[in-house]
């Protein structure tokens, strides 16, 4: 930017020529002056440039006067602080440092003589001092007295894009001299001149005027330049000198004051690329005619804005657009000399100064009113430089982090510094030629002008945006640009092409059949009466028969006269009563309320209260107590009979078809009221997009709670297929899935993803496959769906296709899919994808706009599929569903984060409500999953916040892939590795030492735990004093860590309960782990309890069994490998553990109650032990082994009355815990029965009087 001297000192000069002289008394401005030669409208121009005259005043008056030291000048002195930033960047110490501050220029020319050019640039160096110096690495500078030949690199006829690739990143080395370079190239129609060089050295006004003094002497303008009498030095030390003065003081108060509540930068899509590798940047650049540029400025003027402002304002308002948080901070590059001396401005040398300004897009004003203000900000600012930005960065580093100094968005201006040179202009500066690059900046954005116009140059850090985002921020500031040399200025919500893109992904609309949402199963049995309807345990109903039943229950209903529209619970269990009810009641013209009995009683009564429920239809298994004033239909007590054929008249689509309860944020649950067309839109797009018939059948796994199973009964049912339900108490055992899947030919798959990965984990640990090869369609929703699922289930059901589906419960059911055709590398979730038939996806900012493509947003959701609201509650209605107020749409808030990608397929980023707080820093949890499932072999990953004690922790809980044949035969050649050319030596010690150190050969960071022999442990922590070696004394079950070690060495067997001691070695294992131990009886119970095991005898006392080999192992430092590289710092998680399991709630979700709860027991695990051992003290001995095999399964602190699910147990964890003690205590009980039980009787005690009597 030009110096805010400038006008002061023109001023000052014309004055002092009319004899008038000035000082400066405090604050005011004196002077003396002749009759007649001050005139009023120079007093005026005084005023309005009154602080930077007392300073000039001040200055001359000798209060900051810059003194010569000619006797000095060659001496050492210190940098500046911008010069010591720039060397600090230029190596690695700093993210996105490892590159010098550096220009590259092209001058073009009609010819140029390589010698001649040498002869004038050797003329420069003579001249000025700065092209002399050296810069040392220990922080301060030196010129040379007489400085070696410089040469001019003569390129011939070299290609100049060659030349700029070779000179465009030039890195001179720091102790020595030169900082530039100069090449010449001639070819048949010009001839250019290449500038390589650093600001270190020069600041962009000094390049300036290098280049000017070039021509002059080059073209016989000028045959000398003159020397000038002061130095950069002489400079340097006098500004040093104000640090001490009372204005840096003021100053320095007038930032410090700002620290607390400053800005970060703005906080844009980045990649995070490798920021040690060497760095390169890009140009992109608009230019403007002088009569274009004339049009920017007069509106900048009748604005009341100048027209740096204005464009610095329309750069960052291209930022913001980009960016999560609305107020942030520039990094400004202020061409600052100060007025020490009369001859500063021929100085060469980095005057530059750095300022940093807040802008603030997110108070609500318009644009130029955010210009107004912005622009006196800058002013303020201004008027405040002598403590530097760099100063006030180092400062925001101390008080709260050096993420918080980063401020890597440039905006540099040379607006008018030319025009106030107006014989300085360079003939040879063609439009665009050039590049800079600077240490720790992404963008500089730099805007000059003169007799050719004006030229907005973009300068980008490559590899740190994707090449479409830095494409689009740019062309949108262009476009913002040119509206306003058009005539119509515009600030738009993103490029124009994107508002196309979004518009056709938007553009659904389809004509699809728009029945009544039961109506299609009236038809369906009209046409298939004797076909299977229903198969539900033994049990199978054709449609007539479906029809008959739920005929008995409308005439039932008919004799309690329910108003229109008025909702009726159904409560019964997974049978045919659930489709029967549902359709009985909406054939009364009623809506069916599902109520899951499995919930608590309180969350139930509190559905009654809000549904204002009178009638609830459930079955005689159900013994839930219901308030006296509701009527209760036992649906398996009433008598058959056919429906009315009057159900379907006098009815409309708009009518109430359903209501489901979803948790509330205040703890109540909200009812979703769903009408007949909304349902129905959803489930005519699916069946005919995925050409559903008669002949599909689906596995009716989700509750009727659950709004998946309105598809599975309204979608399947009423294309003619077959539903078929898993017995109730079995409903979430794998096994029993699974087998349904085969015995019935299943086709169609519809739930949660955590349903189908309990499936194939079942299947992938099965020696005999159950065939699921029936599938061919997998319908997945309601939750992150691991990247390697899909894969997974290929290898079973290689035909079936997989479709994620999203929306929210408040959108019938679904509003997006995405098929998917197989893993691609950028994928950091599988993809949310695009709207549904009639349906619309927006994603907007928190002012309501249209967020651009790759910028994340919260999801909102429009169309045909929008529920009514909530059902009696028209507050949370009214915040949740609403009319936009520019567009008029009525929208749905889900609280979702995503973004559109330039495909057009959204990607889900989480909830709006997973941003946490941590460390000052606002952090999404959902960026944290993405990055760490990119991870290979990460089958899932979940990271939980806590705060225990004061104590705040990001864990990272992660659950490995299930390994696919090249890893299980990466692991067997491993084994076939280590146990290969064995000496096979008598002893076990001597054994087991090879054994490690041949492991440690191949893992050098392997983790070794040997338990119980202090000793031994010692020796081989002698013999191996760089590998990590932990010895427990104690009971190894009081001590267990998850997935923690590589190898696991007991020289002799277990005290006390030893299969609980081995089943806490195989938990400590990680996958591909190794048990070395010469207890027999400890290698068999391990074998039995892992079928995943390969092993055997390395000697005749030294057993040995690498165990797990069924999942992937990767380790802390894989993850961190992958994770670096796409977050900052401040994201990388404290902790990791790696879970068998990831557990899971009722519905299939992730259980982040349990998690939370699991992290707080790691802080606390020692307490955590120690009250389990007191609250065994009392139980029997086989209740102590219970406690110990639900402990490791992962239900923690059981007592003998703890419910399990309390404790945070799930069905999945349910499932592993069967396995668990049919490996030991439970032998001969059938899994089914014994899971079946513990789903019923989830408790220790209950578990053991089971037990003792079989």
């Amino acid at each position: 930017m030009p110096s805010k001297y400038d006008a002061a000192r023109e001023l000052l000069e014309a004055l002092e020529a009319k004899g008038i002289t000035f000082w400066c008394e405090g604050d005011k401005i004196k002077y003396k002056a002749g009759a007649g030669a001050m005139q009023k409208d120079d007093i005026l121009r005084l005023k309005a440039c009154k602080s930077e005259i007392l300073e000039l005043l001040a200055a001359d008056s000798g209060k900051v006067k810059l003194m010569e030291n000619k006797s000095e000048r060659y001496e050492p002195f210190v940098l500046t602080d911008v010069q010591q930033s720039y060397l600090m960047g230029r190596g690695n110490l700093f993210d996105y440092g490892g590159v010098a501050c550096h220009i590259y220029i092209q001058l073009c020319y009609e010819q140029l003589d390589p010698v001649r050019v040498e002869r004038v640039w050797n003329e420069l160096i003579a001249k000025h001092e700065m092209l002399r110096a050296v810069i040392h690495e220990e922080g301060y500078q030196q010129i040379m007295k007489e400085a070696p030949p410089f040469n001019v690199r003569d390129y011939g006829d070299l290609p100049a894009d060659q030349i700029e690739q070779e000179m465009g990143h030039d890195a001179f080395e720091i102790g020595s001299w030169p900082y530039f370079a100069v090449g010449v190239s001639n070819y048949e129609k010009k001839a250019i001149m290449h500038i390589s060089i650093e600001f270190i050295i020069a600041d962009w006004t000094s390049i300036w005027m290098l280049m000017y003094q070039f021509e002059q002497l080059y073209f016989g303008e000028l045959q000398e330049i003159q020397s000038v009498p002061i130095s950069f030095r002489d400079y340097v030390l006098t500004e040093r000198e104000q640090k001490e003065s009372a204005v840096y003081a003021q100053d320095k108060a007038y930032w410090m004051k700002q620290l607390e509540t400053f800005p970060t930068r703005p906080l844009l899509p980045v990649i995070r690329s490798n920021d040690k590798e060497k760095a390169y940047f890009e140009r992109k650049y608009v230019r403007l005619s002088p009569d274009e540029w004339g049009r920017v400025k007069q509106y900048a003027l009748v604005n009341g804005i100048t027209p740096t402002t204005l464009v610095l304002m329309l750069y960052a308002a291209a930022l913001e657009r980009y960016s999560e948080n609305k107020r942030f901070a520039i990094n400004l590059t202020v061409l600052n000399r100060q007025p020490f001396h009369p001859d500063i401005d021929k100085v060469i040398g980095d005057f530059t100064t750095l300022s940093l300004l807040e802008i603030d897009f997110g108070s609500g004003k318009d644009f130029l009113e955010t210009a107004k203000i912005t622009g006196e900000r800058l002013f303020g600012n201004m008027d405040h430089s002598s403590y530097s930005g760099v100063e006030f960065m180092r400062e925001i580093s101390r008080s709260k982090g050096p993420d918080a100094a980063f401020m890597p968005y440039v905006f540099t201006s040379a607006v008018g510094l030319f025009s106030s040179m107006p014989d300085m202009m360079i003939r040879g500066m063609g439009e665009g030629s050039g590049i800079s690059q600077t240490p720790q900046v992404f963008i500089d954005c730099q805007v000059m002008d003169g007799n050719f116009g004006m030229q907005v140059n973009w300068d980008i850090r490559k590899g740190v945006f994707e090449p479409c985002i830095i494409e689009d921020m740019f062309t949108l500031f262009r476009e913002m640009l040119c509206s306003i040399v058009d005539g119509m200025p515009v600030i738009p919500d993103h490029p124009a092409y994107q508002a196309q893109l979004l518009a056709d992904v938007n553009r659904t609309a389809q004509k699809l059949p728009t029945p009544l949402l039961h109506e299609n199963i009236l038809r369906a049995a009209a046409e298939y009466p004797d076909k299977t309807a229903v198969i539900s345990g033994r049990n199978t109903y054709t449609y007539s028969q479906l029809l008959c039943i739920a005929g008995g229950i409308f005439q039932k209903l008919k004799t309690l006269s329910p108003l229109r529209e008025e909702p009726i619970g159904i409560a019964a269990e997974k049978s045919v009563y659930q489709p029967a009810g549902a359709l009985a009641i909406l054939c009364a013209g009623c809506a069916y309320v599902p109520i899951s009995v499995e919930q608590g009683t309180q969350r139930i009564e509190s559905i009654l209260r809000r549904s204002g429920i009178r009638i609830i239809l459930t079955t005689t298994q159900d013994n839930t107590p219901y308030p006296e004033d509701i009527t209760v239909i036992r649906a398996d007590t009433l008598s058959e009979c056919e429906l009315e054929p009057e159900v379907l008249q006098d009815r409309s689509d708009s009518e109430l078809a359903y209501i489901i309860f979803t948790s509330g944020s205040t703890g109540e649950p909200k009812g979703v009221a769903i009408s007949h067309a909304g349902a129905v839109n959803t489930i005519e797009d699916i069946n005919r997009r995925y050409n559903v018939t008669e002949k599909d059948s689906v596995l009716g796994v989700s509750q009727l709670s659950f709004d998946l199973s309105v598809y599975d009964i309204f979608g399947v049912l009423g294309t003619g297929g077959t539903l078929v339900y898993p017995e109730d108490e079995r409903k979430k055992e794998p096994a029993h899935l699974a087998q349904l899947i085969a015995q019935h030919h299943i086709t169609l798959w519809n739930s949660v993803p955590s349903l189908l990965r309990m499936v194939m984990v079942y299947l992938a640990s099965e020696t005999k496959t159950t065939e699921i090869e029936s599938l061919r369609l997998v319908l997945l929703s309601g939750d992150w769906i691991p990247l390697d699922l899909p894969d997974t289930l290929l290898r079973y059901a290689p035909d079936a296709q997989v479709v994620s589906l999203g929306g929210a419960t408040e959108a019938s059911i679904w509003s997006n899919y995405h098929d998917y055709h197989g893993l691609c590398s950028n994928f950091r979730s599988i993809p949310y994808g695009r709207p549904l038939a009639n349906q619309e996806f927006r994603v907007l900012d928190e002012h309501l706009r249209n967020c651009p493509v790759g910028v994340k947003g919260d999801l909102y959701i429009l169309g045909k599929g929008l529920a009514q609201g909530y059902y009696r509650d028209p507050e949370r209605t009214q915040k949740q569903f609403f009319i936009h107020p520019i567009t008029g749409e009525r929208m749905y808030r889900t609280g979702d984060v995503g973004m559109y990608h330039h495909n057009g397929e959204i990607e889900f980023l989480g909830r709006s409500d997973d941003q946490i707080k941590f460390n000052g820093h606002r952090i999404e949890v959902g960026e944290i999953e993405s990055a760490v499932s990119r991870t290979p072999g990460i089958a899932r990953n979940i990271v939980v916040y806590t705060d225990v004690d004061g104590e705040k922790t990001l864990t990272c809980y992660y659950e490995t892939a299930v390994a696919d044949e090249a890893k299980r035969t990466a692991y067997t050649d491993e084994w076939n590795a280590m146990t290969a050319d064995f000496q096979h030596d008598p002893s076990f010690d001597l054994c087991v030492l090879e054994f490690v150190k041949k492991y440690a050969a191949l893992n050098a960071a392997a983790r070794i735990l040997i338990i119980g022999d202090e000793e031994f442990a010692g020796h081989l922590a002698d013999e191996l004093p760089d590998i990590h070696i932990t010895q427990w004394v104690a009971d190894i079950s009081e001590q267990a860590d998850t997935n923690a070690f590589d190898i696991v060495i007991s020289r002799g067997g277990f005290a006390g309960d030893v299969r609980a001691a081995v089943r806490t070695v195989r938990s400590c294992l990680r996958p591909g782990g190794y048990f070395l131990t010469r207890d027999e009886a400890s290698y068999t119970l391990l074998d039995e309890i892992d079928n995943s095991n390969t092993g055997g005898l390395l000697n005749t006392e030294c057993f040995a069994m690498q165990c797990k080999t069924d999942r992937y192992n990767v380790t802390v430092k894989e993850i961190l490998d992958t994770i670096r590289d796409r977050l900052t710092t401040y994201m990388i998680p404290t902790a990791f553990c790696m879970l068998d399991i990831i557990p899971v709630t009722f519905n299939g979700k992730t259980d982040m109650r349990a998690l939370a709860a699991l992290a707080a027991a790691r802080k606390h695990s020692k307490a955590g032990t120690a009250a389990l051992s007191s609250g065994t003290d009392h139980m029997t001995d086989l209740q102590k082994q219970l406690a110990e095999i639900i402990e490791q399964s992962g239900i923690h602190g059981a007592g003998l009355t703890d419910n399990f699910y309390d404790l945070g147990a799930d069905s999945l964890m349910m499932a592993q815990l069967t396995g668990n003690l049919r490996k030991s205590v439970a032998q001969a009980i059938p899994f089914d029965e014994l899971l079946r039980f513990l789903l019923n009787h989830p408790t220790l005690g209950q578990l053991s009087v089971f037990l003792a009597d079989k």
